[in-house]
Parts: C-alpha cells; structure tokens; sequence
C-alpha cells in the first residue's frame, strides 16, 4: 500500500506542476490518479466493490449537479447558453474533482471542494496582489492537487483519521 501512496502523491504533484507550470495537464493523468485513489479507497474502506461504486456514483452525481447548477447560472446572467469549461473552468479542474471522487465519499467530498476553493481564492487574492505579472487564469486543478495531496499525507501520518468514511465527520459536525 506504500507504494501506492507514493504513486498518488506523485500523480498529484504532476498534475500541480504541470498546471502551474503551463495551465495544462496530460489528460492520462486523471484516468491513472481515479484508478490509484480507487484502489486505495477499496483497500482502506474495506467494503465491497459495490459500495465503492455506489459511493463514488453518489459524489460524482453531486459533482454533476453542482456544474449543472454552474451552467445553469451563466446561461441564465449571460441570456445564453455558456459552456463553463469554455473559459470559467477548465476540463483539468472538472477531471480532477472527477478523478477525487474515487476516493472521497460525499460528505468528505464538499468539504474538500468548498474548503479547497475558499483556500485557493484567498491565496490567489494574495498572490495576484503581491506579484508584479497578474495572471487572468486560477490553475485551480493544480491547486486542488496540491491541497489534496497535503490532506492524503496528513490522514496517512494520522491513521485515526479517515478519509474514506464519512461517518467521523458527520460525528464531527454534529456537536
């Protein structure tokens, strides 16, 4: 299971360079990170394949959701049809949430996303005012990749914290 830990932390941290690096991210990646984080969700959870499935068709759902609510949005500001991964977010940020919900049961899932969007936007209103060549583009899967990468290490060096059942975090929640 080490190795495969290190593998996704490598795959992840490909995918930050890259991003930061050129706005652009192999497409094989995701495809191998999903199948990675797969394997390391069936493993840690100990459920069958079919809860696996089951949990991340929940997420991915969401996911859908959440960026047909996105389209929904524009469209309707814009009195057109807007295509989001046409300019607002690109098919590396849609494939690495995508990708995350392999590992990500729903509850750990929104957390990641909205956590990680409040962190990156704030970062990135820092950066953009602190450096002299402002960028218009947010390497938002790159970011993502780093932030996640961060938490995997984190839950690994604490293995009383599991990222793959959302019951802690409902605990967590409601007191």
């Amino acid at each position: 299971m080490l190795l495969l830990k290190i593998l996704i932390a490598f795959v992840l941290l490909m995918i930050f360079a890259e991003d930061m690096r050129s706005r652009s991210v192999h497409w094989y990646l995701f495809p191998l990170l999903a199948l990675e984080l797969g394997l390391l969700h069936y493993w840690q959870a100990g459920q069958s394949l079919l809860n696996l499935l089951a949990s991340a068709g929940l997420t991915l759902l969401f996911l859908f959701l959440q960026l047909a609510l996105v389209t929904a949005y524009f469209s309707f500001k814009n009195k057109r049809f807007t295509n989001i991964t046409a300019g607002l977010l690109g098919w590396g940020d849609v494939l690495l949430l995508t990708s995350l919900t392999c590992y990500l049961p729903l509850l750990h899932f929104i957390v990641f996303y909205i956590g990680s969007l409040v962190v990156i936007l704030l970062f990135w209103i820092i950066y953009q005012k602190t450096v002299v060549g402002k960028q218009s583009t947010v390497p938002l899967a790159g970011l993502q990749s780093l932030l996640f990468v961060l938490l995997l290490a984190f839950s690994w060096l604490h293995p009383d914290l599991s990222l793959v059942d959302d019951s802690q975090l409902i605990q967590l929640l409601s007191r």
